[in-house]
């Protein structure tokens, strides 16, 4: 591995594979720079074309296994992070991808007027189903509560 400085962060570069080990909170810090992300796939340009993970990956920092995880959950960008100290691993061109997936959530189309009218009547829908609600728990608590008797 050997470091290499991005937008002010020190990242861990494999020249082998051109994978980047991101230590926790480094790719949180650079997302901000989305715009200049893309850069950092030429600084890491693998020495094998076509490398190949085989078997299981562990942490450059402490030795752990690593997971895999979807980068936002719904990607289809797979990622590999230490459940131990947090960091993450991202493969040869896993960047761009990443990219791609920030650029998309931050420009989802406007609401139509037809859909932003259908959300509030869900919202209305909503309080009323739980007015109704809290009418039949108040009902309910009244219906069960002992009623005191007394004696003068």
């Amino acid at each position: 591995m050997r470091t290499v400085q991005f937008l002010g962060v020190d990242l861990d570069v494999c020249p082998t594979t051109g994978g980047i080990w991101f230590d926790e909170g480094e790719f949180g810090r650079m997302r901000r720079a989305i715009n200049q992300l893309p850069q950092l796939e030429g600084l890491a340009q693998p020495e094998v074309e076509n490398q190949s993970h085989r078997g299981v990956r562990m942490c450059p920092n402490c030795g752990t296994a690593l997971d895999s995880y979807r980068f936002l959950y719904s990607s289809p960008v797979e990622l590999d992070g230490c459940g131990r100290c947090n960091g993450m691993w991202v493969d040869d061109g896993e960047i761009d991808a990443m990219v791609a997936v920030l650029q998309r959530s931050k420009s989802a189309p406007p609401l139509t007027e037809e859909a932003a009218q259908a959300i509030a009547q869900m919202g209305v829908e909503s309080e009323a189903s739980i007015g109704r609600a809290q009418a039949v728990t108040a009902l309910i608590q009244l219906a069960v509560t002992p009623v005191r008797r007394h004696f003068f």
